[in-house]
């Protein structure tokens, strides 16, 4: 009996010396297999773990940096005009007076000498007479005429726009038809506005866009203050020339006129637009009176000087 146990001691020492111990440890857990599947049915191998990836797509909510270019730099503001540029009709934000006002430019070193013409005086020069004077000068016209802008536009001329009155009914009617006006051209200063009716007709011209040029040899200035405290272009009429048939007459006064000019750095003149008065701005223009100064429209006061 006691060699028997000792053999059985041997048999056990050697086989536990051969690993047979690994027997009897499985290496890997167990295999469970489901009913009526295969082994590898039911254990399938693990899929590598890889990193999340979004989701991109039409119904994706977010894309992956990297997806969308960086964005660059915001593009500048555009610039305003610079002086005397011909501005786009259609451009957005221009006020009128620039949209629709002439393009002619002063000479170098020049003062600078505007003359507007009234065309509602009695006797007025036609349209065609007009449009072949071919001087740099402004064209106030009363509303009965607005349907000669688009040939006198077409000519290269600036219009001003000359309402019989500033109440509120006949300035609305005015601009209505002339909407392509740089300013609106009190001449007379004699209207009297009181403060609060100034005011209103500036509101009416800020939101047109133009400008305003006014006769303040009364004193009567309500105008030009509600203007100016509305930050609305405008310039009051230095001098006036009377209509004659007199044509030297006429020249010596745009001599006159123009030696002011010299003097000052620029002025506003107003004339008359009859034949008679175009006969001696021609013959003006013509001589060596004006070297001093540079004939202008409106606009180019505005678009020049402080």
């Amino acid at each position: 009996m006691g060699f028997l146990r000792g053999v059985l001691a041997g048999v056990l020492i050697a086989l536990l010396a051969a690993g047979g111990l690994a027997l009897l440890i499985p290496p890997e857990g167990p295999t469970v297999v489901a009913p009526g599947a295969s082994p590898a049915a039911s254990n399938p191998p693990t899929a590598p773990v890889q990193d999340a990836v979004p989701s991109v797509g039409p119904d994706a909510d977010t894309e992956p940096a990297g997806a969308r270019p960086a964005p660059g730099p915001a593009a500048p503001a555009t610039p305003p005009p610079p002086p005397g540029a011909v501005v786009p009709a259609n451009a957005p934000g221009i006020p009128a007076w620039r949209r629709y006002g002439s393009s002619a430019q002063a000479a170098p070193g020049k003062a600078l000498f505007a003359i507007v013409l009234d065309m509602s005086v009695e006797g007025a020069a036609g349209p065609e007479a007009v449009a072949t004077l071919g001087l740099p000068v402004s064209l106030a016209l009363p509303p009965a005429l607005a349907g000669s802008v688009e040939r006198l536009r077409a000519a290269g001329y600036e219009v001003l726009v000359r309402p019989p009155t500033l109440d509120a009914s006949a300035l609305a009617a005015a601009l209505k038809v002339l909407p392509e006006a740089v300013a609106l051209f009190e001449p007379t200063g004699t209207l009297g506005l009181g403060a609060g009716r100034a005011q209103a007709a500036v509101a009416d011209l800020t939101a047109q866009g133009i400008g305003l040029a006014a006769w303040s040899g009364t004193g009567d200035d309500a105008l030009a203050r509600a203007a100016s405290a509305a930050g609305l272009p405008h310039r009051s009429i230095d001098e006036k020339i009377e209509g004659t048939a007199d044509i030297a007459r006429m020249g010596a006064a745009l001599d006159a006129a123009a030696l002011s000019a010299a003097a000052k750095g620029g002025v506003l003149v107003t004339a008359p637009g009859t034949p008679a008065m175009f006969q001696a701005l021609a013959a003006w223009a013509l001589s060596r009176n004006n070297r001093e100064v540079s004939l202008v429209p409106l606009t180019a006061l505005w678009r020049t000087l402080p």
